[in-house]
């Protein structure tokens, strides 16, 4: 699967949850049994990565491929609204010949929409 392009808004200081639908090529829920999912974003690409934000992910239901991302308020509320950020998301997973498998499968820019309220 070919990472896929998606642009995002999230607003400061509120918590985040976006559930995917992951699907094969041919349009069937892709597995994900025994797949593990990564994310991350930050400033830019070449910005140091111990400063990145994770996003805390789970494979909800994996013969459906159904994978949630979510960011808490805590998370959000450090995020510079003057910013844009880019982001993506990898699955992982062993072979058969327990090569490291790591698949990009979203990547993108999220805006970060600034909170009045604090």
């Amino acid at each position: 699967m070919a990472a896929t392009r998606g642009d995002f808004d999230i607003d400061q200081g509120s918590n985040v949850l976006i559930t995917m639908e992951l699907m094969n090529l041919d349009r069937s829920p892709k597995n994900m049994t025994n797949n593990l999912v990564f994310g991350q974003m930050k400033q830019s690409y070449e910005h140091d990565s111990t400063r990145a934000t994770h996003f805390i992910t789970s494979v909800v239901n994996a013969p459906e491929g159904i994978i949630t991302l979510a960011l808490t308020n805590e998370q959000t509320a450090e995020l510079d609204y003057r910013r844009r950020y880019v982001y993506d998301i990898e699955v992982r997973h062993f072979d058969s010949d327990l090569e490291l498998i790591k698949e990009r499968i979203l990547e993108g820019i999220i805006t970060v929409n600034p909170s009045v309220t604090q």
